[in-house]
């Protein structure tokens, strides 16, 4: 509680009359309007639907880092757009790859999904 003593000095103390102990008020506007963007950018995450298209995910994903999200909201939407080499934890990340380059069906069964390179770089995207 602010008040104003008789020589016209804020008084800076608590009702109790002791200093005040805790955050700037500063400090609380700010961590309110930090919480804030990151509730909006979980909004434009979980408003996005789940469509398989690479083209789309990446279209998407521009466009989300364009607004320049926190790093939490960052990291929460690379969780869930890809876990365990999966796409929405759906597809593996080969076959929608192999489905935005229009490879043919028979290379998309190929053993070339069975090479050690090509299962680590799953794992690591």
């Amino acid at each position: 509680m602010w008040k104003l003593c008789e020589d016209g000095i804020e008084d800076k103390t608590t009702a109790s009359g002791c200093e005040p102990i805790g955050f700037d008020a500063n400090l609380n506007s700010r961590v309110i309007e930090y919480f804030k963007k990151l509730l909006h950018d979980f909004d434009i995450i979980c408003s996005y639907s789940l469509d398989p298209s690479l083209e789309a995910v990446l279209h998407f994903v521009v466009q989300f880092q364009k607004l320049q999200p926190d790093l939490v909201a960052r990291a929460h939407l690379q969780l869930l757009l890809i876990q365990d080499g999966k796409l929405y934890e759906r597809d593996p990340i080969f076959t929608v790859i192999c489905r935005a380059a229009a490879l043919p069906e028979v290379l998309k069964n190929h053993d070339i999904q069975k090479n050690e390179f090509v299962v680590q770089l799953g794992q690591e995207i």
